[in-house]
C-alpha cells in the first residue's frame, strides 16, 4: 500500500500464469501511481528480482561464440548509491556467486577468470537496459527516488528537482561475477 501513495517508489504487480498443472510467476508489472506502464520480460524480471530484491534463486546468462553460457545465483549482493550533481547518476555495484549449469566449452584453468569478467561486463549491461526501459516508462519500482530525496533531505522543491531528473539520470552498473563452480571434473 506504501507504494501507491510514497512520492519515489512506485508500485509493482507479479504476474501469475499457468503452466499446465502449476503456476507460474515469471513476470512483472510496474505501475505509476495511477495506471499499469509496462510489463517486463521474464529474462528482464530476473534482473528486476536481482536489484530489488537481491533475489539469489535466480539465473544469469550470455551468449559466447554462438552458445550460451548460464550460471545459477547462490549469492546476489546489490550496494546502490546515487550521485546527487546537476544530473544525478545511479550507481549500482551487484556481486554474484554461482554454479554455471550450462557452459560451450572447458572453462577451467586460465579461461574461468575471463569468463567471469564477460559474464560480469553482460549482465551489467542487461542490467542497465532493463533500467534504461523502466526509467523510459516513467515508473521508479526501485526507490531511487526516495534515495534522492533522503540525500537531500527530502523538501518539496528536493522531489520536483527529481521528477525532472530522473527521465535523464543515467546508471552506472558494475557486476563482479564468481563461479564457485563449474560443474565440471578435473
Amino acid at each position: 500500500m506504501r507504494r501507491s501513495s510514497e512520492p519515489g517508489l512506485d508500485p509493482y504487480l507479479p504476474i501469475v500464469g499457468s503452466d499446465g498443472d502449476s503456476y507460474v510467476v515469471d513476470r512483472v508489472a510496474l505501475f505509476d501511481k495511477t495506471k499499469l506502464r509496462l510489463i517486463l520480460t521474464p529474462e528482464e524480471t530476473q534482473l528486476y528480482n536481482i536489484v530489488a530484491f537481491q533475489f539469489n534463486k535466480s539465473g544469469v546468462s550470455m551468449e559466447l561464440d554462438g552458445k550460451r553460457l548460464v550460471m545459477f545465483n547462490t549469492l546476489v549482493k546489490v550496494k546502490r548509491s546515487i550521485d546527487v550533481g546537476a544530473e544525478p547518476v545511479v550507481n549500482l555495484r551487484v556481486r554474484l556467486r554461482g554454479l554455471v549449469e550450462e557452459s560451450p566449452e572447458r572453462i577451467m584453468n586460465g579461461q574461468l577468470v575471463h569468463m567471469e569478467r564477460r559474464l560480469g561486463e553482460s549482465v551489467s549491461e542487461q542490467i542497465r537496459a532493463m533500467l534504461v526501459k523502466v526509467r523510459d516508462a516513467g515508473v521508479d519500482p526501485f526507490g531511487f527516488g526516495l534515495s534522492y530525496m533522503a540525500k537531500r533531505f527530502g523538501r518539496a522543491d528536493d522531489w520536483k528537482r527529481w521528477k525532472e531528473a530522473y527521465p535523464n539520470v543515467r546508471y552506472r552498473v558494475k557486476t563482479d561475477v564468481v563461479f564457485t563452480s563449474t560443474g565440471q571434473t578435473r
